[in-house]
């Protein structure tokens, strides 16, 4: 996982040591895509999504995960605020109201 900033706001693409069964595969990607982040604040949130271009429509909703990988609501306040698709990617910017980093996972769909 790694971190840039854009403006004020810090960048974090997925996390790659998410459980493999919970992530994304190319048999998903013709509907659409999860992944795995850790997080807290306002930040940006990156995927790679191959096939997606500036001009594609991309859904995004946000959850709170266990260990497990398995969706939860807990203490935490997430919302999407905006989407950005680009060749092979989005980035979306999201608030995690919560005093730590927590795991979330973005699901991604698209025609």
């Amino acid at each position: 996982m790694s971190q840039e900033t854009v403006g004020a706001i810090p960048t974090i693409e997925a996390d790659a040591h998410a459980p493999a069964d919970q992530t994304g595969t190319a048999a998903d990607e013709a509907h659409g895509r999860n992944e795995h982040f850790s997080a807290a604040g306002e930040v940006i949130l990156r995927a790679a999504l191959a096939g997606v271009t500036p001009f594609t429509p991309v859904t995004v909703s946000i959850t709170e995960v266990d260990a497990n990988g398995h969706p939860f609501i807990g203490g935490a306040r997430m919302t999407v605020h905006n989407v950005r698709a680009f060749e092979d990617g989005v980035d979306t910017r999201v608030s995690i109201e919560f005093d730590r980093p927590l795991q979330v996972r973005l699901s991604y769909l698209w025609p």
